[in-house]
């Protein structure tokens, strides 16, 4: 057996740091059982090479799939029209699924949201949105603005919080008028 050691001290920001990078790499696969070869089971998988195609989106159209072969064991990687040299290959994200996900389930899966995703999010209660926009502005202040766990949370939070977010906008924008104003009385 192999022994693994986890002592030592782990910074929370590098925990979730990796919990998000494997939750966008991992895929929803059926594969072939241990003892019945003809049986498929379910299961999330990192699968080499497969872990590093990326998913489509409204802005990015995808053109691959993917499939497991029994026969042999193996996993084919097909486009779904012809590519150019240096196009990324993109999954449909909504291909692993049986039915269509919102952005919440897709983000706890698989690490991603879809832009344009057409399954909406269940609206939460305005004292959590407020909470939780409160929290995406202390992230802004933070100098790594594209951080996987802000991108997801400001996108989830701004879904699942339609109102909040418009109110929280329009006061910001009132605020950023004010300054402006103040500035120009200012010169």
């Amino acid at each position: 057996s192999m022994g693994v050691n986890f002592e030592g001290e782990y910074e929370w920001g590098e925990m979730l740091r990796a919990f998000v990078l494997q939750l966008s790499r991992r895929v929803k696969a059926r594969f072939a059982g241990a003892s019945n070869h003809q049986e498929l089971y379910q299961t999330l998988a990192l699968i080499p090479i497969v872990d590093f195609i990326n998913f489509g989106d409204g802005n990015h159209k995808p053109n691959a799939d993917w499939t497991y072969v029994i026969e042999d064991d193996s996993i084919v990687v097909r486009t779904s029209r012809s590519v150019m040299r240096g196009e990324e290959i993109l999954f449909d994200a909504g291909s692993l699924e049986d039915k269509p996900k919102d952005n919440a389930y897709l983000a706890y899966q698989y690490g991603i949201t879809l832009e344009g995703n057409e399954t909406p999010l269940e609206q939460m209660p305005n004292d959590v949105c407020d909470g939780l926009e409160a929290e995406i502005d202390e992230l802004r202040s933070e100098k790594d603005k594209k951080h996987p766990y802000r991108v997801l949370l400001t996108r989830l939070t701004h879904e699942s919080c339609v109102e909040v977010h418009k109110r929280r906008e329009s006061e910001r924008k009132g605020l950023r008028d004010q300054n402006r104003e103040r500035v120009m009385v200012a010169q």
